[in-house]
């Protein structure tokens, strides 16, 4: 990835993972995470079954925040552990809960149909959506509790990607 990025990756890309705190989750798989130079983004890829089938921008100074490069609406998945999934509703926050469990980004506040066939791999579901998104993740949880064994709310006070990996294991904690 080094060879892909250069330097731009080294400063402004690192800087942003060092900043939200999934610098553990980069270094496992650094084949997820690009450099977008026209856009100046970090670019978070989408894989299923082993493919990269799309992609998500973060602009890292001006510009449209998030960016998406396909049309596809497969979530952004990231492996971080096998007894919980959570999720939320950028690639940056489901980073941050990668660095204990399983980080799924919906892309927004919005469960598609499609994104079901997703999540119903995952016994141990988290919906923890932004505060101000309280009553949509309440209603994702409805829909998705009929898919699930275990299906839970989080109602936070502060979003995810400001946590660290011990906030967010206290944060989670009974519903490990």
């Amino acid at each position: 990835m080094q060879n892909t990025l250069g330097k731009m990756l080294l400063t402004k890309c690192l800087n942003y993972i060092n900043e939200f705190n999934f610098m553990s989750v980069y270094d496992k798989n650094p084949e997820r995470f690009m450099y977008d130079v026209k856009g100046d983004r970090l670019v978070f890829m989408t894989v299923y079954d082993g493919v990269v089938v799309g992609a998500v921008g973060r602009a890292l100074k001006y510009g449209i925040k998030w960016y998406r490069y396909d049309t596809c609406h497969t979530p952004f998945i990231i492996q971080g552990g096998d007894s919980i999934a959570v999720v939320v509703e950028d690639c940056t926050s489901a980073c941050v809960v990668a660095t204990v469990g399983t980080g799924i980004a919906l892309l927004g506040t919005n469960l598609l149909t499609e994104h079901i066939q997703y999540l119903k791999p995952y016994k141990n579901l988290v919906v923890a959506l932004d505060r101000d998104a309280t009553d949509k993740a309440i209603d994702i949880q409805r829909k998705l509790a009929i898919h699930v064994d275990r299906c839970k709310v989080l109602i936070l006070e502060r979003d995810l990607k400001y946590e660290n990996e011990t906030s967010i294991k206290n944060l989670l904690g009974e519903m490990m």
